[in-house]
C-alpha cells in the first residue's frame, strides 16, 4: 500500500540514471536520509529539475511503497542560485554534502542534524566573505562533535589530545601542538553558533587549521574519513560521490 508523505528536504546527493531519470538522495527533516527515484526529470522543459539539484532545499510530496520512494510532487523553498556563481562556494557546498553523506545520523538527532545543515547552507548562498564561510565551516563541524557526543574537553595547555578528547598538556603520539591563536578559537568555539561566527576573526591559514584538525578528531571518533583540503581540490561537477 502507497504512503503519502511531505517533508522538507536537503538534495545531498544525486545519480543520473539513463537519458532521462535521476536518483536522489535526500536528507528529510522528520525521516533522515531516504533515496527517491524520478522519472523524467532530466528532460524536462520547466523548472521541475531544479528540485533535484545539490543542495536544493524543497518541501517534497513523496510516496513510500514498501522501502522505495517516489516523488509527486515538490515546492522548492530555499534555490541556493548565488552558490552556483561561485566556484569557492560550490566546492564548499559540496563539502557540506560530503560530510552529511559521511555520518551514519541516528534518529534522536535527524532535527538537529537537518537544522543545522539548512542554516549553514542559506548562510553559504547569503555570505560574501570567504573567511566568515570558513569560520561557519568550524562552528559546523564542532556542533557536529557536540551533537554526536564525543566532546573534548579543555584544560590547561596546547596540546589536542586526539585520541583522549581534551585540549591539555600531553604527549600522546596522535597529540597536536596548538599554538595560543589556535586554543583561544577553541575556546570561543564553545559559546558560538553559526550566527554568531562573525565574532570569531582570524586569518585564513588559521582558520583552514583549525577546520583539519577537527576533521582529524570528528575521522578518528566517528570512524570517516573527510578531507576539508582534498575535497576543495576535487571537481564534483557530477555530483557527491
Amino acid at each position: 500500500m502507497k504512503k503519502r508523505i511531505n517533508t522538507e528536504c536537503i538534495v545531498i546527493k544525486k545519480t543520473d540514471v539513463n537519458e532521462s531519470d535521476r536518483i536522489v538522495k535526500l536528507f528529510s527533516k522528520d525521516l533522515g536520509v531516504l533515496e527517491i527515484f524520478v522519472k523524467g526529470i532530466r528532460k524536462s522543459k520547466n523548472r521541475d529539475i531544479n528540485a533535484t539539484e545539490l543542495g536544493v532545499i524543497a518541501e517534497y510530496c513523496i510516496y513510500q511503497n514498501n522501502n522505495k520512494y517516489n516523488l509527486k510532487s515538490f515546492e522548492i523553498n530555499k534555490y541556493l542560485n548565488k552558490i552556483y556563481m561561485d566556484l569557492d562556494k560550490i566546492n564548499l557546498l559540496y563539502y557540506i554534502l560530503f560530510v552529511l553523506n559521511s555520518i551514519n545520523i541516528e534518529e534522536n538527532l535527524i532535527k538537529k542534524f537537518y537544522n543545522m545543515s539548512k542554516k549553514a547552507l542559506i548562510y553559504l548562498n547569503k555570505e560574501e566573505n570567504l573567511i566568515n564561510i570558513y569560520i561557519m565551516i568550524t562552528v559546523y563541524l564542532f556542533n557536529i562533535i557536540k551533537y554526536e557526543g564525543i566532546m573534548f574537553d579543555i584544560e590547561k595547555g596546547n596540546i589536542f589530545d586526539i585520541i583522549n578528547g581534551k585540549i591539555a598538556n600531553s604527549n600522546n603520539y596522535n597529540a597536536i601542538k596548538l599554538n595560543q591563536e589556535q586554543v583561544k578559537y577553541f575556546k570561543k568555539l564553545f559559546n558560538v553558533d553559526i550566527e554568531g561566527i562573525n565574532k570569531l576573526k582570524f586569518d585564513e591559514k588559521e582558520i583552514i587549521t583549525i577546520i583539519i584538525i577537527l576533521e582529524k578528531y570528528i575521522n578518528y571518533h566517528l570512524h570517516i574519513k573527510i578531507d576539508f583540503t582534498q575535497l576543495m581540490r576535487r571537481n564534483f561537477l557530477n555530483g557527491v560521490s
